[in-house]
């Protein structure tokens, strides 16, 4: 199988468009001259320097007008190109701004997009920050159960049960608590505000009353972790922070502070040693 060279194309040297007009008018205005001259010499119409000098007026004449008319046609034809030109070049204008138009509407959708990308990653983002602190959330509630049930003594009293009296756990901070966390810390906070109270009654005072019996230290330490998961309350999802809504914890927390400061003033023992050595145990 052999290899065929392509042919190159051969490029016409013959004149086309104005430079074709010029010949044809150029060799028709020579070819007068020389005709009207040989036609002059043969008749012997010139006689003297004059009439020879108005013989070759005359016939230049012609050739001089054919010669003008073509440079008008020639000029003519090429104002027609030119606007043809003109024409398209308004039409590419045309086409381009168009284009242009279709990019910027194409770089907009673009940047809409973006932006959309960006709001769900962020949301994304956000979820998973959010599914994080509800999972350390529950961790301090356990923690927070775990320390209540093992630092606060329990106090046991007789109550009436169905006729009968029976022996429970009265205390404020253990008796019959529920064992999920969640649960615990929701009846724990409606405890304590129920003995910390804006306007004291007798049952409040007397709850008042248990809680000035329990450790001032352990009571700070307690009003720590319930600071901790207030300030948690921001970065919580909406089910989680409904917990803490539903409780009023600002107010729980502000109450135990203010009794544990009365009391760190009443007391001397406490005195001596750092003020918030315990807030965060």
């Amino acid at each position: 199988m052999t290899d065929e060279k392509p042919k190159a194309k051969r490029t016409s040297t013959l004149p086309s468009g104005a430079g074709k007009k010029l010949c044809w008018f150029g060799g028709a205005s020579v070819l007068w001259i020389l005709i009207s001259g040989a036609i002059g010499l043969y008749l012997r119409v010139p006689d003297g320097a004059n009439t020879w000098g108005d013989f070759l007026a005359g016939i230049s004449a012609p050739a001089a007008f054919a010669m003008l008319f073509a440079a008008v046609w020639i000029q003519s034809d090429e104002l027609r190109e030119q606007r043809k030109e003109l024409g398209l070049t308004r039409e590419e204008l045309k086409l381009t701004r168009k284009e242009f138009v279709e990019n910027r509407k194409v770089m907009k959708e673009q940047a809409k997009q973006a932006t959309k990308q960006a709001e769900f990653v962020a949301a994304q983002t956000d979820i998973l920050l959010r599914d994080r602190t509800d999972e350390e959330f529950k961790v301090r509630l356990r923690l927070l159960r775990t320390f209540v049930t093992s630092t606060f003594d329990a106090k046991y009293g007789y109550v009436n049960k169905g006729g009968n009296r029976v022996l429970q756990d009265t205390g404020l901070m253990t008796g019959s608590m529920p064992s999920d966390p969640e649960k615990f810390f929701m009846k724990l906070c409606k405890r304590l505000s129920s003995a910390l109270p804006m306007t004291p009654d007798e049952n409040s005072e007397a709850k008042a009353a248990e809680l000035a019996q329990m450790p001032l230290h352990a009571l700070v330490m307690l009003n720590g972790k319930l600071r901790r998961l207030l300030e948690m309350e921001e970065r919580l999802s909406g089910s989680m922070a409904a917990v803490l809504q539903s409780v009023n914890l600002p107010y729980v927390v502000e109450q135990l502070n203010s009794f544990n400061e009365k009391r760190w003033k009443e007391e001397p023992d406490y005195q001596a040693g750092p003020r918030d050595a315990h807030i965060d145990g």
